[in-house]
């Protein structure tokens, strides 16, 4: 509430390349023996499903019920994809949006579990729902507000949008707030931001990640590329696969 938390690697704390740990226990969440080997996606997850559990709490406003919801997905990096599949786990139809071209790698990904793939390159994001037409939820995962914004339009009535990236420092651009301010109040429509997760939502995410396991495996496995220590500074200069991983030790 204050901004004065400790988060490592983040804030006021070091991360945790370390031989030992010292931590507060009600701080940790356990982690099922049969997922360890891809928790380290519990993170990005968690952002997940604090968002989707804001979404569906919003949806109970509502009083009557809704035809079968559809879903946006705005960027295929770590948090977008696991969003993905969270929407489509939960039985709504997402479409996925990236600038990877539509016969490429990532959108076979997103297909194999059932999603559609989008790609920037063919239709703008302004342009989305001549394609797929308009949508019940957004889940923005890119960090570039020209897109974010540009996908409001995409937006049906008493839709929700959740908004989790970060956008480097910019100058001003212009926006059509009138239309946004329109669009918000007569469509009872909800923008709201997802970052920093609680202890519940990591619990959250894990119980997804279990049920990730269950239902697309491979697809789980194919997001994590492991990298070997001494290829850890070319990680860091360019990302190389869609959730890196240095490993430290064989």
């Amino acid at each position: 509430m204050t901004g004065e938390f400790t988060e490592r690697g983040i804030v006021r704390a070091d991360g945790f390349l370390c031989d030992y740990v010292l931590e507060d226990e009600r701080f940790l969440v356990r982690v099922p023996r049969a997922i360890q080997d891809v928790a380290v996606l519990v993170e990005p997850l968690s952002v997940v499903a604090k968002g989707l559990i804001a979404f569906q709490t919003i949806r109970t406003r509502l009083a009557f019920d809704l035809p079968r919801t559809r879903a946006l997905v705005l960027g295929a990096g770590p948090v977008g994809l696991l969003a993905a599949m969270a929407l489509q786990a939960d039985g709504i139809d997402t479409c996925v949006f990236s600038l990877e071209d539509e016969d490429g790698p990532r959108a076979e990904l997103v297909r194999s579990f059932g999603a559609s793939y989008v790609s920037g390159k063919r239709t703008p994001v302004e342009r989305l729902s001549e394609r797929i037409g308009n949508v019940d939820v957004i889940f923005e995962a890119v960090g570039v507000p020209q897109v974010a914004f540009g996908a409001l339009p995409n937006l049906a009535a008493n839709g929700v949008y959740i908004l989790s990236g970060v956008p480097a420092p910019r100058g001003p651009l212009p926006a059509d707030l009138s239309r946004w301010m329109l669009d918000l109040v007569l469509k009872n429509q909800v923008i709201f931001g997802t970052v920093n997760a609680g202890h519940s939502d990591y619990e959250g995410a894990i119980r997804r990640l279990e049920q990730f396991m269950g239902l697309f495996p491979e697809v789980v496995r194919s997001l994590i590329g492991r990298i070997p220590f001494d290829q850890a500074p070319e990680v860091l200069r360019r990302r190389l696969g869609i959730k890196d991983v240095v490993t430290l030790a064989a």
